[in-house]
C-alpha cells in the first residue's frame, strides 16, 4: 500500500526504492500509509473525454477469440456443476 506512494514524495527514484524495499522488509506492517494525493475517484475521466480502445480481430495464430480459448483450456465439467 506504500510503495506506489513513496516514488511520489520528495524522496525521488532512489528514496522510493529504499522505502519500497524496507517495506518489503517489515512486510508491509508499518503503522502508518502514504498517500496518493487525493482520492481515486477523483482522477478519473469522463467516459465521454475518452476514446474507446479498438481492439484487432483475433487472427487465429497469436490471437484466439475467447469461445476459442476455452476450448483449448481442457476445461471438462458438466453444464449445471456449481463453481
Amino acid at each position: 500500500r506504500n510503495c506506489r506512494p513513496s516514488f511520489h514524495t520528495s524522496l525521488g527514484l532512489y528514496g522510493g526504492v529504499a522505502y519500497s524495499a524496507f517495506s518489503t522488509l517489515v512486510r508491509g506492517k508499518e503503522p502508518w500509509t502514504l498517500s496518493h494525493g487525493g482520492a481515486d475517484h477523483a482522477r478519473l475521466k469522463p467516459s465521454k473525454a475518452c476514446q474507446p480502445i479498438e481492439y484487432p480481430k483475433p487472427d487465429g495464430v497469436l490471437t484466439f477469440d475467447l469461445l476459442s480459448s476455452v476450448a483449448l483450456t481442457g476445461t471438462n465439467h458438466e453444464a449445471d456443476q456449481p463453481a
